[in-house]
């Protein structure tokens, strides 16, 4: 068999129960997030009154904690900033309208706002674009549907500007670094309530495949040739992005037998907890994210790569990284071999994981 586990790591795998600090900030100076800035020199972020960047409202990453986000300090001084709100709100973060980094970065805080939810305070954010143009991408208007929130409980500025109070909750989740149970409690409980508790089980096995997305940051120039290969042998291909989130959840917990190659469509098992899967990576070196999303919501993951190796060709302006299978026919042989395998170890040893019932009532 020409896969092997992967077996090297990039990142922490940091599991912490309990909840994030959430604590209340005043006169805290938001910077709006100006046009064409490029990453590593962005001027938006939320400052107290020395200039200094509320970690809290920040973004970092592992495994060693380093910023990604807003600058760590800002020149503008409080002082000279006329603007000001009594506005009482609620710091969500940067809106991405990527699926992935949406649902890992844009919601890292809003297990804090479940539990403090008021409709006289607003939800602060930062972003290219305003709220409605957001609610036009599928995936954020069914979350934000769930959370029952609509245009009108988000604000965000486009002037620097003294916010008088701030609620700001530390992430539940930090890419590379470490990842609260509460993180994976609060998609559980989103999952639960976009469930058609009607389906039943479904033991044909697929695979989640990146052969028709047209951007991203990995992906396999040739994947077609080996899903091809998987296909004619019963296996069901998925493309996720062509699904509404809905329909992905359904997957998640229908189906017994779930793989795919590693990616955002993954991210979607937080919202169904107790999940086993075979993912396909694309070299021994994997990074922490999926297991610490795993780890938190209770599920297993297998993480396999060609052991013949692949060819990464480098980026174009769809893809960072444009990976090449040395023979993707030999290698879904391998990767049906290795589904089999996976389909005995869920019957033989995994099966007591799953509790009877979920999700409860």
């Amino acid at each position: 068999m020409a896969l092997g586990e992967c077996d090297r790591f990039h990142g922490n795998t940091i599991l912490l129960e309990g909840y994030p600090e959430c604590k209340l900030y005043e006169n805290v100076l938001y910077m709006p997030l100006a046009p064409n800035e490029q990453p590593g020199d962005r001027s938006f972020g939320l400052y107290d009154c020395n200039g200094q960047l509320i970690e809290a409202a920040g973004k970092f990453v592992g495994p060693r904690h380093e910023p990604a986000g807003p600058k760590l300090f800002t020149e503008i001084d409080h002082k000279k900033i006329s603007n000001f709100t009594q506005i009482p709100v609620f710091y969500m973060g940067w809106l991405v309208n990527h699926y992935g980094h949406f649902l890992v970065d844009t919601l890292c805080r809003m297990w804090a706002w479940t539990r403090i939810r008021s409709p006289k305070i607003k939800i602060l954010y930062h972003g290219d674009l305003n709220i409605d143009q957001f609610l036009q991408t599928p995936f954020v208007a069914e979350i934000f549907e769930i959370l029952s929130l609509t245009a009108n409980d988000f604000i965000k500025f486009d002037q620097p500007i003294i916010i008088h109070r701030v609620i700001i909750a530390n992430p539940a989740f930090e890419e590379l670094n470490f990842c609260y149970r509460a993180f994976t409690n609060f998609f559980n409980e989103i999952g639960s309530k976009l469930l058609d508790r009607t389906q039943g089980q479904n033991d044909t096995p697929i695979y989640l495949t990146k052969m028709n997305l047209k951007s991203g940051i990995s992906h396999y120039v040739n994947e077609a040739d080996f899903v091809e290969r998987l296909s004619k042998s019963g296996v069901e291909i998925i493309s996720p992005e062509s699904m509404s989130l809905r329909e992905q959840i359904a997957l998640f917990h229908t189906r017994t037998t779930i793989t795919g190659l590693l990616g955002s469509a993954f991210h979607t098992s937080m919202f169904i907890p107790y999940r086993k899967f075979l993912v396909l990576n694309y070299e021994q070196l994997l990074w922490t994210n999926q297991i610490l999303i795993d780890k938190a919501n209770r599920n297993r993951s297998i993480f396999v790569y060609d052991l013949s190796g692949s060819v990464n060709e480098g980026r174009t302006p769809s893809f960072g990284n444009n990976f090449r299978m040395e023979n993707p026919k030999r290698l879904a042989e391998d990767f049906l071999r290795r589904i089999d395998f996976f389909i005995i170890e869920n019957k033989l040893l995994w099966n007591k994981q799953m509790p009877e019932v979920w999700p409860p009532g």
